[in-house]
């Protein structure tokens, strides 16, 4: 999937999908979002290219986001968080990036953050419930 650098291209669906996420946490994703003075939202984004979807969802839901691709992808994508870390931070939100390769098995496919005992199991992203 890198072969073509498809994850160091920003997609227009990204671009949109940003532009849409005030509409998300006022709709469909409020009761996530609700912001009743408890911990901000954790949020998992897979394949995160070059991190701008994951990027505007901390900023705009004050959400601690950890940004995840191919380990080819992760140089750009951990420069990207940190060239944006002071805005992150004012906005309330925090953002870090992780290699995360779906169904890889090798030690270098994926970051030793999601390895059984670490603080990113399922536990910290739990599923949402129906409704």
């Amino acid at each position: 999937m890198n072969g073509d650098t498809l994850g160091l291209k920003t997609w227009g669906s990204s671009y949109v999908l940003a532009q849409l996420l005030h509409a998300f946490s006022s709709g469909p994703l409020a009761h996530f979002l609700s912001g009743d003075n408890g911990p901000p939202p954790q949020i998992l984004e897979l394949g995160s290219g070059t991190g701008l979807l994951g990027l505007a969802a901390a900023c705009i839901w004050q959400a601690n986001v950890v940004l995840t691709d191919l380990p080819g992808i992760l140089p750009n994508l951990a420069h990207n968080a940190e060239l944006n870390k002071t805005t992150l931070e004012t906005r309330g939100g925090s953002a870090e990036a992780a290699a995360l390769t779906w169904g890889g098995i090798a030690k270098h496919d994926i970051d030793p953050r999601f390895t059984k005992g670490s603080r990113y199991q399922v536990q910290r992203f739990p599923l949402l419930p129906p409704y």
